[in-house]
């Protein structure tokens, strides 16, 4: 009766799957917010990137962002 044995297999493998890949994705948020309220930005004076925001330098923070998605070492 219920699901055959591969089918259980399956979905149990599946569901630990599905929990790496969610606690992959918390280890990067977290590091990410660690980064954003900790992290000197020495191209900027050394604040950090939450520091450049709430002085209204979003912009700024973007362009180092997408300088390191583009190979710049920060």
């Amino acid at each position: 009766m219920g699901l055959s044995r591969t089918t259980f297999y399956d979905q149990a493998r599946s569901a630990a799957d599905e929990t790496s890949i969610v606690e992959a994705i918390a280890a990067i948020c977290d590091e990410a917010i660690y980064w954003y309220r900790n992290e000197p930005i020495a191209d900027y004076g050394h604040p950090t990137a939450a520091e450049l925001v709430a002085d209204g330098q979003v912009e700024a923070v973007l362009a180092f962002i997408r300088d390191l998605e583009n190979g710049a070492r920060g």
